[in-house]
């Protein structure tokens, strides 16, 4: 009897320790669901979006090939989780006791618009910046155009922007943004150790800043030395867009020579895949408008000589001086031509995921209608 009293409190111990933890097993049961988070757009994956299990303190966050893997517990097999991230639209997918769900995310237009990333020292929020900041694509430079360089095409495209540009080829073009912003030299010298200043903008093509061959106000020659456009030598279909900054605050990014305004120009990339050749040949010819008509030889000696005469010249002495009258040199033929462009552009591009190519040559003979 001493026995039995002992053994049974052992026993029924370890018959409620059992049923406790089949309780347990049943209540904390968990499933481990994975999948893979992409852009919508691109199909890229995504790094550190949030992965919420709705209504529970349970997240997870996607890793940098966009895969994730959250613990979910059984109690919440029919629940749903909640996919966030900045810039784009939260996406809600239900379980449905499913152990892998891949979501594509797709980008909010409208929070994108609300904020303008500008590289100075803060955001800066769209409506601080409107009239700040104009940007100009290849398709509104039109590149067909028989104009050798992308600065003289820019004239008439982006507010705020002034352009006063030559008909020589590769001259230097003088670019005002929100008018003139810098003194003219002030001593009158051409000496290039002189006091100078300039008010040309700031030129930056793929992130490297390029200097004006011309530094002040001086005159186009200097000691036998022709000064040409560098910028001329930008293939204007290479450029992808460019971008005129003309509020004060760019001097913060790039100093004192973004006084007079940046204007920043990106240029075409490479895409991965097969090789691709593109040619393009644009020719054409010019010819001078509204010509004023000119009078012949004969006539111009005889309203000459009208005038003469009604100064009081006699008949002869006014016949004298309105001189031949049969002299007829067409001088304005004799001082323009047809003129005649042409330009030939050529560009090959490819690559793979991991690198991209792109080369392009172009070449551009354009004669004008003067001699």
């Amino acid at each position: 009897m001493l026995m039995r009293f002992f053994v049974e409190p052992f026993w029924f111990r370890v018959f409620i320790l059992k049923i406790f933890l089949l309780f347990s097993t049943v209540l904390f049961a968990q499933t481990l669901v994975k999948g893979k988070v992409t852009d919508a757009a691109q199909g890229a994956p995504m790094q550190g979006v949030t992965i919420q299990l709705r209504g529970q303190n349970i997240r997870a966050i996607s890793q940098a090939d966009g895969t994730y893997s959250i613990t979910i517990p059984d109690a919440n097999a029919n629940g749903s989780l909640v996919f966030s991230f900045v810039g784009y639209l939260t996406q809600t997918a239900a379980i449905n006791n499913k152990t892998l769900i891949d979501v594509q995310l797709t980008a909010d237009g409208k929070e994108l618009e609300t904020v303008v990333v500008n590289g100075y020292s803060r955001p800066k929020r769209k409506e601080e910046v409107v009239g700040a900041i104009s940007s100009v694509t290849n398709k509104e430079l039109q590149v067909d155009r028989a104009i050798e360089s992308f600065d003289k095409m820019l004239d008439g495209l982006a507010a705020g922007v002034q352009v006063e540009t030559n008909t020589e080829l590769g001259t230097p073009v003088k670019i005002n943004i929100r008018g003139q912003n810098a003194l003219t030299n002030l001593t009158g010298t051409t000496i290039r150790s002189g006091a100078f200043t300039s008010s040309q903008p700031l030129y930056v093509i793929d992130g490297v800043p390029i200097t004006e061959q011309r530094p002040g106000d001086e005159p186009t020659q200097f000691g036998g030395e022709e000064y040409r456009n560098p910028l001329a030598g930008i293939n204007p279909d290479d450029i992808e867009s460019i971008s005129v900054l003309k509020d004060a605050a760019a001097a913060s990014v790039y100093g004192a020579n973004a006084n007079n305004g940046v204007i920043i120009i990106t240029t075409k990339k490479g895409k991965s895949g097969k090789p691709r050749v593109n040619v393009g040949i644009n020719a054409g010819i010019s010819n001078p408008i509204n010509r004023i008509k000119w009078l012949s030889g004969p006539q111009y000696h005889g309203l000459l000589k009208q005038l003469f005469l009604s100064e009081g010249q006699s008949p002869a002495a006014a016949e004298s001086l309105a001189g031949s009258a049969e002299m007829d040199t067409d001088w304005f033929g004799i001082t323009n031509r047809t003129g005649s462009f042409q330009n030939y552009d050529m560009e090959i591009s490819g690559g793979s995921d991991n690198s991209t190519y792109r080369m392009s040559a172009s070449y551009m003979n354009q004669q004008s209608i003067q001699l």
